[in-house]
């Protein structure tokens, strides 16, 4: 079942994966499938302790790939739970994106 993960299904196709989210909302063989994953419990109301933490993985992850200096596929998961405030991960996403 691992092999068919949104991750494997992209790094089969060239892509290199990031992944973000809450620790717990996934299992191990589901995040090796990825390039680079990155879970933390965020439940906060800060910029560090809430859901602009995992927009910041995601903006330093575009920073790295801008680095390399070269065309290369990529795909993230943004993954935000029901109960979340809605819209409060993107507006910080998209504010950090001003930046």
């Amino acid at each position: 079942m691992d092999k068919q993960t949104i991750g494997a299904v992209f790094n089969r196709a060239g892509y290199n994966t990031m992944r973000t989210c809450k620790k717990g909302n996934s299992y191990p063989g589901a995040n090796e499938q990825f390039t680079v994953v990155h879970d933390a419990v965020k439940r906060g109301g800060t910029e560090e302790t809430g859901s602009a933490w995992h927009s910041k993985q995601v903006l330093e992850y575009l920073g790295n790939v801008r680095k390399l200096k070269k065309k290369i596929l990529f795909s993230f998961i943004l993954d935000f739970p029901i109960h979340m405030i809605p819209g409060m991960a993107l507006q910080s996403y998209w504010k950090n994106m001003e930046r």
